[in-house]
């Protein structure tokens, strides 16, 4: 994700407060509850009424949404053909979707 990021001109980081408490409330959310490798990206963190009465409409970047989809592809194309793919971590926070990722791999 880095990589493909960087390779546009954008920084791809974990904030150190938002990401993971936003990793749940997202839509990957339910695919990562199956065990399912879920990926969660979001640019939510720099605008501070996110979802509040001011967020409306007329204040989309379709720019930067555009540049965000161009990162986006960019990183599935790379880890769709990545040696080491992506996969859960032993990390305690992981351990559930871990768990139930052997399970669909059948063990």
């Amino acid at each position: 994700m880095k990589t493909a990021g960087a390779s546009h001109g954008v920084e791809v980081y974990k904030h150190p407060q938002n990401s993971d408490a936003y990793f749940l409330r997202s839509d990957n959310g339910s695919f990562a509850h199956a065990g399912v490798l879920a990926h969660t990206l979001t640019v939510a963190f720099a605008f501070a009424d996110y979802h509040l009465v001011d967020d409306e409409a007329d204040r989309f970047d379709y720019e930067n949404m555009a540049l965000v989809c161009d990162v986006i592809a960019d990183a599935v194309l790379r880890l769709s053909n990545a040696e080491n793919p992506p996969k859960w971590t032993d990390v305690p926070a992981a351990q559930p979707y871990l768990e139930r990722w052997k399970r669909l791999r059948g063990g």
